[in-house]
C-alpha cells in the first residue's frame, strides 16, 4: 500500500488569498473535494471515523489548501479510516453522509492513507481491494435546475451508476464504454479506459445541446430531453468493484471547458 503525509499547519486560507475554483466559477450547486475549493469556506473537508475506538473527527486543510494528511494520519493512527461526512464546499450545506459504518467509503487502510493513480487522497467507495467487505456509498440531497453541469474526478472503470439520483441523472462505465443517462435519456460513447487512470469526466445537461466529455474534450453530443428540476438524492459509490473519488462538483456554470483545465492545472490528469 502506497501511503503519502503531506506537511500542513492545518490552517484554512484567508479571503485575500488567490481565487479557487468555486471564487471564479460561480453557481455550484453542491460541490465535494479533498482539497479547498472556495476562500469564503471555513468548514472541514470530511469527517472520519477511526475502527478502533469508532471515534469520529472533523479534517479540515493544510496551509496549501489540500486535506490536511497530517491531522488524519494523527487521527487514524493505525487503524483505518471512514468518511462520514464529505461536506459541501459550494455553501449550500449539501453534506453527502452515511450513517451505516459497514458502507461508508474508506480513505485510510491500516494506518496507510488510500491514493489512487497520481498519488492522490482519495474516497475509496468500493474497497475488496483493501480488505473491506461490501459496498459503500455517500449519499445528499443536490437540487438542481434547468441547465446544469457535473464534474467528477475520480479513478475506476468495469463499474455502474457512479452516481445516481432517482433515475435522473447517473454516469456508466466499462472498459469500452461511457454513457450518461438523464431520465432516460442516454448519451454514450464506446471508449477505451483504463482501470489504473484517473479521469476528469463531465456531463452538461441542456436538452438538444448536451454533450458528455472526458479529459478536456467531447466524447458526444446528443438530447437528454427538455432540461429538467433536479431535487432528489445523490447517491455516490454503491456496489461497484472499486473508485476513488477526489472531486465531485454539481453546478448550474456551463463554463465547463475552463472548468475542466481549471481542474485538471490541479490534479494534472491530462496534457
Amino acid at each position: 500500500m502506497t501511503s503519502i503525509l503531506l506537511a500542513g499547519a492545518g490552517s484554512t486560507i484567508s479571503s485575500g488569498a488567490t481565487p479557487l475554483l468555486l471564487d471564479t466559477y460561480s453557481g455550484a450547486a453542491a460541490a465535494y473535494s479533498l482539497r479547498k475549493l472556495r476562500n469564503g469556506y471555513t468548514g472541514s473537508a470530511i469527517r472520519v471515523r477511526e475502527n478502533g475506538t469508532s471515534s469520529e473527527a472533523d479534517i479540515g486543510f493544510d496551509g496549501s489548501g489540500n486535506l490536511d494528511t497530517t491531522a488524519l494520519a494523527s487521527h487514524c493512527g493505525a487503524n483505518s479510516g471512514f468518511v462520514v461526512t464529505w461536506y459541501d464546499q459550494s455553501g449550500n450545506a449539501k453534506n453527502a453522509t452515511q450513517a451505516t459504518a459497514a458502507s461508508q467509503p474508506a480513505i485510510v487502510s491500516s494506518g496507510s492513507l488510500i491514493v489512487n493513480a497520481l498519488g492522490s487522497p482519495s474516497v475509496l467507495s468500493f474497497r475488496d481491494a483493501f480488505g473491506f467487505p461490501g459496498s459503500s456509498s455517500l449519499s445528499a440531497s443536490v437540487s438542481l435546475t434547468d441547465t446544469k453541469t457535473v464534474i467528477l474526478v475520480g479513478q475506476g472503470t468495469n463499474f455502474h451508476n457512479w452516481i445516481t439520483g432517482d433515475n435522473l441523472l447517473f454516469t456508466s462505465a466499462t472498459s469500452t464504454q461511457e454513457s450518461w443517462s438523464v431520465g432516460g435519456f442516454v448519451i454514450s460513447r464506446s471508449i477505451t479506459q483504463s482501470v489504473s487512470q484517473v479521469y476528469i469526466r463531465a456531463a452538461i445537461i441542456n436538452g438538444a445541446s448536451s454533450s458528455i466529455r472526458r479529459n478536456g474534450a467531447e466524447l458526444n453530443s446528443g438530447t437528454f430531453g427538455v432540461p429538467i428540476s433536479w431535487g432528489q438524492t445523490a447517491v455516490f459509490g454503491g456496489p461497484l468493484k472499486y473508485i476513488y473519488y477526489s472531486e465531485l462538483i454539481f453546478t448550474k456554470n456551463t463554463d465547463c471547458l475552463n472548468m475542466e483545465a481549471a481542474i485538471n492545472d490541479y490534479y494534472g490528469v491530462y496534457a
